[in-house]
């Protein structure tokens, strides 16, 4: 195992530390350095690592191996060469360096130091990006002809980045993305991709412009020295033409990359997420101008990983990557020569102009790239979940074995360390409820669960971190995180939805625990009503003083619509499908949310413990109207 320092806790060193954790084989974060002592005692702390007093220190340290460059672009230069000329391997954030002379210098620097020179991004290794290479070798499109790149994001200025704070409150940094560039800062992402599958590039020819010259943040007009927009011709040495196209001045977000060859295509449909889906489009001949066949490709999951940056990416894939090429058992394709001429690419585009070009690498094969991936994917540390006996058929997910995840009834309880999910109607459950968290092991309970548990006097540790419950009991991440976009607990005035289910009586408390969601657990004073004309019509309502209105109607049936309004907007209707993600029963969806808490229970900032406490208050107040 190799180990790893951080220079820079910013905004991205809070998400590098989460995603180390899938490559705990691999390596290890150490310890941080940040100008800022707070910011780095912060992160440290959090992360049980060591905070050093200067970037001296870090370098001397001889028990480090890689140093992980975080730091602004505008500094990375230095600090890359001051990290290999102190005998460290480095990896290092894009841009590489900002220059091509740069960029020369740090080859020449890790030879002389005998080190590894690796750099972001790591998404070439994504499976997808190595499920295309096979495709493209063999011959799945015929011969590639055309490249076309699409490197934009959304309008970051009207996007309100300054709200954009990780879990321990390190900002984006808006400024220094507007002052940097669009191409240097995100061009790497499909330009890597492109290299790994095609080689280098013999030419090129760019345009540039500022095409909104007066962005605002927060009222604030920011820097515009670098262009926001880029357009350039690249001619590839092996002979295929692409175009890229790399800008922050669209209304939506485009990351897609497309391959024309002579007979058909292949899309990859967003280079940022790992497991991008492919079209494939291929004609019914070779001389036939249409393409009618056409099918979607997905690349195998396996096993899965943490990641808590709002899409499937893993930003220590590259990291794993060299410490495999370090031990010898991989090429380094995150980095190195590849890395160097990603670099000088992007300095050519952002100055405009043609060029021509005299990089000289071979591309990885398919075998290669696809065996990189795989060793570079990692595997998340298993958890087994202790089913509560008793459970009803729906609490039970499809399968019992799951890529990270094992359910075991809680009389199978093995040595290991486990997790306990309460859901059934075991006696002898609150005494294993003390155990496991006296035990410092995670407890999920159902919110009927904890619900019945309260009404039969049981006493829970209400504020302890190791007790979750206060979600809803079939929560989906996928479709949580979508609804909580929509609905910002911050802008949401009311909400009003009419749930239809099976025994609504039975999901009263998952109702609450919806409220309570959106809301994001407030800690004001609520107000709380409900009116029951029989066991299948009960009307629920809770208000937060200086907060939002929520309002569940319980019927009987199956179906579920309801309608929001945000402050200083109309009243618009949910999707249904974002609705049923989060309440409608999908326990394996609930369980590997779940898992993932359980792995990192201290590292979620979203789930407090007070939620738990603020939950079992809103149960008593509805029970005393009840009753």
């Amino acid at each position: 195992m190799l180990n790893v320092a951080i220079l820079g806790c910013g905004y991205m060193a809070y998400y590098y530390a989460m995603a180390a954790f899938n490559h705990r084989a691999l390596f290890a974060i150490r310890g941080a350095y940040d100008i800022s002592p707070e910011r780095s005692d912060r992160w440290a702390n959090h992360f049980q690592a060591r905070a050093y007093s200067s970037f001296e220190a870090l370098l001397a340290d001889p028990g480090i191996d890689i140093v992980v460059n975080l730091t602004p672009p505008q500094q990375h230069f230095d600090a890359n060469l001051r990290i290999l000329r102190a005998g460290k391997h480095l990896y290092s954030e894009k841009p590489l360096a900002l220059t091509r002379t740069q960029a020369g210098i740090l080859r020449q620097a890790a030879a002389e130091a005998d080190v590894l020179l690796g750099a972001a991004p790591s998404c070439l290794l994504s499976p997808s990006v190595a499920l295309a290479a096979q495709l493209l070798e063999q011959g799945a499109i015929g011969r590639p002809r055309f490249l076309h790149l699409s490197m934009h994001d959304f309008r970051i200025d009207l996007a309100h980045p300054e709200n954009w704070i990780n879990p321990l409150g390190a900002g984006w940094p808006y400024a220094n993305e507007f002052e940097t560039g669009c191409t240097a800062e995100h061009s790497a992402y499909s330009l890597s991709i492109a290299l790994a599958w095609f080689g280098p590039v013999a030419s090129i020819d760019s345009i540039v412009r500022t095409a909104i010259p007066d962005k605002h943040v927060a009222g604030v007009r920011q820097p515009s020295a670098a262009p926001d927009f880029t357009t350039s011709v690249l001619d590839f040495a092996c002979g295929v033409t692409a175009h890229l196209t790399c800008g922050i001045v669209c209304d939506q977000a485009d990351r897609t990359i497309a391959v024309h060859g002579d007979q058909g295509s292949l899309l990859l449909e967003d280079c940022w997420d790992y497991f991008s889906p492919l079209r494939l489009t291929r004609r019914s001949s070779p001389d036939d101008g249409h393409a009618p066949r056409s099918e979607t490709l997905r690349p195998e999951r396996g096993v899965g990983f943490i990641h808590d940056y709002g899409m499937a990416m893993d930003q220590c894939m590259g990291i794993a990557n060299l410490c495999q090429a370090i031990g010898g058992h991989s090429p380094l394709l995150c980095g190195g020569e590849l890395a160097i001429h990603a670099a000088e690419l992007s300095e050519r585009i952002s100055r405009g102009g043609g060029a021509r070009l005299d990089a000289a690498f071979a591309p990885p094969s398919a075998a290669a790239l696809t065996a990189a991936s795989r060793a570079a994917q990692g595997t998340p540390p298993a958890v087994t979940w202790l089913l509560e006996r008793g459970a009803p058929p729906q609490a039970r997910p499809a399968a019992a074995e799951q890529a990270d995840f094992r359910l075991l009834d809680s009389a199978e309880r093995p040595n290991a360390p486990a997790c306990l999910y309460g859901c059934g109607d075991d006696p002898s459950l609150p005494q294993g409820l003390r155990a496991a968290m006296a035990a410092r092991l995670p407890v999920y309970l159902l919110p009927d669960r904890f619900d019945r548990l309260l009404r039969d006097g049981v006493r829970l540790e209400l504020e302890s971190p190791w007790l979750k419950s206060g979600l809803p009991g079939t929560y989906d991440a996928g479709a949580g995180d979508a609804l909580r976009k929509l609905l910002p607990p911050a802008q949401l005035q009311s909400l009003d939805l009419e749930w239809r289910v099976a025994e609504p009586s039975r999901r009263l408390a998952d109702a609450l625990a919806l409220c309570g969601w959106l809301a994001d657990w407030p800690d004001a004073p609520f107000e709380l009503s409900a009116k029951t004309a029989d066991k299948d019509s009960i009307q629920l309502e809770v208000r937060w003083r200086d907060g939002p209105r929520v309002a569940v109607r319980l019927r009987g049936g199956d179906a579920i619509q309801a309608r929001a309004v945000l402050r200083g907007a109309a009243a618009f209707p949910l999707p249904e499908a974002l609705l049923a993600g989060v309440l409608r029963p999908d326990p394996t969806s609930a369980l590997r949310q779940l898992s993932w808490l359980a792995r990192l229970p201290r590292h979620r900032a979203a789930w407090r413990p007070s939620h738990s406490r603020q939950f079992a208050a809103m149960l008593a107040s509805l029970h005393a109207i009840a009753d």
